[in-house]
């Protein structure tokens, strides 16, 4: 009998990457100097294949360098952060990830973590796009397995709030794992896995309508791929319709923060990339960010990133040989 070849968990898309395969480690090493990281993949006897392909948790107990940008062919990856606050590239934009919000990639989104913190804590959780063949995906029907991959589809955002339940329900999850092997325990884990994605459908779906509108998602959006802009609230409160108050008060709910540090944030963000991977000299980034002074740049760029942006492109290049 012919047997077929299983789709890669991670694609990477930038040269030099190689395509990763279910057993794949995508991740620069990491050590205990580094930080805690466990990353499990259940097995058949879980009872959650083929629908959870991976899910762990990272503590960064230091910078960490970024991960490469990738795809995951089949599947949502799910990222809780619990401390710190992690930066996410998806496209062409960049999202900040505020302590009690997940960070969501679709299949097929090309999307790295591009700013791992020192503090930095984060849950992770791979879940596969339910099959129409047999395969039964966590015990459900093809029609329930439907029902959530065409709810989850449907989340606007890559980046919303959750209730503190979803760190409780991690925790649970662990714990249920690491259980001696019974019936009892399968049953557990699929029920755990399950009360995750629809705690997330839940928080998503009881949001008012205009949280989630493409106003208020294409101005997060926009400032994240275009931060250097000269962005004004009443400007963007009149292309959302709303008062300056009443927008405010939305994009905070959306993003997990207000549109002056968010703008700030992604500033920042891009200041980064271009000291790492790029010799434009440091006052050329400072104006190409949009600052007006290479001094307040300077400052402001120290206590975002915990070091000046000359020692970060040392950094980066020693690495980097």
């Amino acid at each position: 009998m012919r047997r077929t070849a299983k789709a890669p968990l991670f694609i990477y898309t930038r040269p030099g990457h190689k395509f990763g395969g279910e057993e794949a480690d995508y991740a620069p090493e990491f050590s205990a100097e580094d930080g805690e990281r466990r990353d499990v993949r259940p097995g058949a006897a879980d009872g959650m294949a083929p629908a959870v392909l991976s899910f762990g948790y990272s503590r960064y107990r230091k910078h960490y360098p970024q991960l490469p940008e990738h795809i995951h062919p089949s599947c949502f990856e799910i990222n809780y952060c619990q401390r710190g606050v992690p930066v996410f590239s998806l496209g062409d934009a960049s999202w900040p990830v505020k302590p009690g919000h997940i960070f969501m990639s679709k299949p097929g989104e090309p999307h790295h973590l591009t700013t791992n913190i020192r503090g930095l804590f984060l849950y992770w959780l791979l879940f596969k796009k339910p099959s129409r063949s047999s395969e039964r995906a966590m015990g459900l029907s093809a029609a329930e397995a439907d029902d959530i991959y065409e709810r989850l589809m449907a989340i606007d955002s890559p980046v919303f709030p959750v209730r503190d339940d979803m760190r409780l329900l991690f925790q649970e999850l662990f714990r249920t794992y690491d259980a001696p092997v019974s019936p009892f325990r399968t049953v557990m884990l699929r029920s755990t896995v399950l009360r995750i994605i629809l705690a997330i459908i839940r928080d998503c779906e009881r949001m008012p309508q205009r949280l989630f509108g493409r106003n208020i998602q294409a101005t997060a959006r926009q400032i994240g791929a275009r931060p250097e802009e000269r962005y004004t609230i009443a400007d963007l409160a009149r292309q959302n319709g709303l008062s300056q108050g009443r927008f405010a008060s939305l994009f905070k709910r959306a993003t997990g923060f207000p549109p002056r540090k968010m703008i700030l944030m992604q500033r920042m963000e891009k200041a980064r990339r271009l000291v790492v991977n790029s010799n434009m000299p440091i006052t050329q980034i400072a104006y190409a960010v949009g600052f007006s002074s290479p001094r307040h740049f300077a400052d402001q760029f120290r206590r975002t990133h915990g070091e000046s942006a000359r020692q970060m492109r040392a950094s980066a290049r020693k690495s980097a040989h």
